[in-house]
């Protein structure tokens, strides 16, 4: 299969959607500001509250770095809802706007998945990066042998 059926797949795909995905996506890209929003609100309200120096944590301070976590999630959430609705509508499947909230009312399974994943990830990313550390040493240590006996 070449680019050219491809992007025409994605066309028909596209067109045969409802909601269009263009407003999909706009909605999609709308709710990270209305989200932001509320961070910076609590970010202002945050300053606020400290003031100039940073007197501790207080009541809060820590409540609204519970909401600034929240908000992430809910955003990490609405993202999986997008990606959802991306992969309906590529494979024909009836999608809508509540697609972007499926996994709304599924928080915990998703976070799971979600923490699995990166576990997964990182097992695989730590023997690499020990990999690389070991291997800097030992060129290091190479590299002063080299200076030494070229000095000697």
């Amino acid at each position: 299969m070449n680019r050219a059926e491809l992007k025409a797949r994605a066309r028909e795909s596209m067109a045969w959607a409802k909601p269009s995905p263009v407003w999909v996506t706009v909605v999609y890209m709308l709710l990270p500001l209305l989200l932001g929003g509320v961070s910076s609100v609590s970010a202002a309200i945050n300053s606020a509250v400290l003031g100039e120096g940073f007197s501790g944590l207080s009541v809060r301070t820590i409540w609204l770095l519970i909401l600034t976590v929240a908000v992430g999630l809910l955003y990490a959430i609405i993202e999986a809802g997008y990606l959802r609705y991306c992969l309906d509508v590529s494979r024909n499947k009836p999608a809508s706007f509540g697609t972007l909230f499926e996994f709304v009312n599924r928080p915990l399974r998703f976070i799971g998945l979600s923490l699995l994943i990166s576990l997964a990830v990182l097992a695989a990313v730590i023997p690499a990066v020990i990999a690389l550390a070991l291997l800097s040493l030992i060129s290091g240590f190479l590299g002063v042998v080299a200076y030494i006996a070229l000095f000697v």
